[in-house]
């Protein structure tokens, strides 16, 4: 079992379950001593949206729902079967590039046309980080492989002279609800730290997003982490967590990035407030007194029941755009890059083509023109 530096106070249960498969990456001290890199300000105009490519890898058949098609929209390398998601069969590969987070060639493909839209920082899902579920003999590496290969695409894109959008964590939650953490305890501390640690240090600290110098942090919802963690405990967990990260990146500050939920419920001391969900709002916005404006162009989950909102070829994601724009917000957080199952992505995709990525291209230019 390979225990780490900061494990010399942990002492049984389900952090020495965690401990064999969290291991960093290389950009942390001492290996890395170069923590330099560029920074947004809060008072400037920044746009973001959230990716994720971890879900997605046709070599081995995560993009299906066992023998089926599980998604509602399709990037424009899988032609689809007709019927409907869940039932017809798996779509029609093409490539390469081939869509996975193994693939250099499509991420480097996705993170350029990410950028020519305008978008500042992308928001990558980190949240099967770790999957220590009955029956698995180790982790699922899926999410630290795809934030190595993200990097390699960064560093890739960067050799060739291409610009990149920044990155940042997208924190999901639901993991820590089903592995009942209590965030709270002292091994629930140390599952924050070495989540955000584990990102953080898989990618070159030139390519993090940072506002106002500080590198953020964005959580899911707080009801992903359930009931084990008490209502207004958590501060100290959070407190821990930034004070760990200036220590072990070179005195880097961290920022989170969260629902007001996190705040007034858990005591978390949240920097900046967005909502989520606004994908499925009929006029594409979810803003109200947050400080970040969060937009979607629709929304279409052929689940049980089903939940839909219609895109209206369009208006509804012109019509988020608006609303950010004349609330005066700063930020804006697009919902979502390419989540292709709940059709919430503004990727290039087989069934729209490059119209999203171009409507965005054009909002963004107008609202970076703002003052």
């Amino acid at each position: 079992m390979k225990l780490l530096a900061s494990s010399t106070i942990i002492v049984l249960g389900f952090i020495a379950q965690l401990s064999v498969a969290s291991e960093p990456g290389p950009y942390m001290l001492p290996t890395t001593t170069n923590f330099a890199g560029s920074s947004y300000s809060s008072g400037g105009r920044i746009v973001g949206t959230y990716n994720f490519a971890t879900f997605y890898d046709v070599y081995t058949g995560t993009h299906t729902n066992g023998s089926k098609d599980r998604h509602t929209d399709h990037p424009p390398n899988l032609i689809p079967a007709p019927g409907l998601p869940n039932t017809r069969p798996p779509a029609t590969v093409v490539g390469p590039p081939y869509f996975s987070w193994r693939d250099i060639g499509w991420l480097k493909k996705d993170i350029s046309q990410m950028k020519s839209a305008g978008i500042d920082f992308s928001a990558f899902l980190w949240g099967r980080w770790l999957e220590i579920d009955a029956g698995k003999s180790q982790a699922n590496r899926n999410g630290e492989n795809t934030v190595n290969n993200i990097n390699s695409a960064l560093m890739s894109l960067e050799s060739e002279g291409q610009p990149v959008p920044k990155v940042a964590c997208f924190l999901g939650t639901l993991e820590i609800g089903i592995q009942k953490i209590n965030l709270a305890s002292v091994d629930g501390k140390h599952y924050l730290w070495w989540a955000v640690r584990d990102f953080y240090s898989r990618l070159q600290p030139r390519f993090w997003m940072r506002i106002d110098r500080k590198v953020p942090v964005v959580l899911w919802v707080e009801d992903g982490i359930g009931t084990s963690s008490p209502a207004g405990g958590l501060a100290q967990t959070f407190e821990y967590v930034k004070t760990n990260f200036k220590q072990r990146f070179g005195g880097v500050e961290l920022m989170f990035i969260g629902s007001k939920d996190w705040r007034t419920k858990y005591r978390a001391p949240i920097d900046l407030t967005y909502g989520w969900g606004a994908a499925r709002h009929q006029d594409g916005a979810l803003i109200g007194s947050n400080d970040i404006a969060e937009i979607g162009p629709g929304f279409d989950y052929l689940g049980s029941p089903r939940l839909y909102n219609s895109r209206r070829d369009g208006a509804t994601y012109r019509a988020g755009w608006s609303a950010a724009m004349n609330s005066g917000k700063r930020i804006v957080m697009i919902e979502t890059w390419n989540e292709f199952y709940e059709a919430t992505d503004i990727a290039e995709s087989y069934e729209y083509g490059t119209k999203y990525v171009d409507i965005t291209r054009q909002m963004t230019g107008t609202f970076h023109r703002l003052r």
